[in-house]
């Protein structure tokens, strides 16, 4: 009997030390991968990107989610080669009563709050210099400058409040500079300012580009 009073006392304090192990060990603990753990442990996905190229101009990356428009040529040395945003894109680019036409440098939309549209344009004729304001970055390996402030008169004009623009003075081969520009619409910028600087870090020029297959 007393044998027996023996083991269930030891029973009793087996059980009574698993259950202290178990209060004191973490829910998520159990696994490595996150999988246990509650739902904001999980990594995040990598957001889906696409891929604009023109080889003899310049490529980059946006996000699949956004809408691409090819720009067509404005006078006085300003080409939009792509305009690219969440929304859609129309033509910069109208017919008025007369017949005539008339290009602007955004196409013709109005931004919904935290709206943005991003161009990139080759400027410039033989003989213009390109600005250097703004604070010095690289672009695709190459100097460049960046300005960012209110919305300027054709940005404000698609209801933007902030204009980002980046300039690319010295493209090795080519009289022209590349610039890109971004027309954001708050009150939340930050995921468009963001979305446009993964823009920038994605950009390769002809100069730049690798060749291999």
């Amino acid at each position: 009997m007393a044998r027996v009073g023996l083991l269930v006392v030891g029973l009793i304090v087996a059980l009574a030390a698993c259950s202290v192990e178990g209060a004191g060990s973490s829910p998520s603990a159990a696994t490595h991968d996150g999988s246990s753990g509650p739902a904001g442990s999980a990594p995040n996905s990598p957001i889906a990107l696409r891929h604009f190229a023109d080889d003899d101009l310049i490529a980059f990356d946006y996000p699949a989610g956004w809408h691409e428009r090819a720009g067509g040529i404005v006078p006085s040395g300003n080409w939009p080669v792509v305009f690219v945003g969440p929304a859609d894109l129309p033509s910069e680019c109208t017919t008025n009563a007369d017949g005539s036409g008339e290009c602007r440098p955004w196409p013709v939309i109005h931004l919904a709050p935290g709206g943005a549209v991003v161009a990139w344009r080759f400027v410039g004729l033989p003989g213009d210099s390109p600005p250097t304001g703004g604070t010095p970055i690289l672009v695709g390996g190459l100097s460049a400058f960046r300005t960012i402030g209110p919305a300027d008169s054709g940005c404000a004009a698609l209801g933007g409040d902030e204009s980002i623009d980046v300039t690319v003075p010295t493209i090795p081969g080519h009289y022209y500079w590349f610039a890109a520009a971004a027309c954001l619409s708050g009150p939340d910028r930050a995921d468009n300012e963001g979305a446009f600087s993964a823009i920038l870090a994605s950009t390769t020029f002809p100069t730049t580009v690798s060749t291999s297959p």
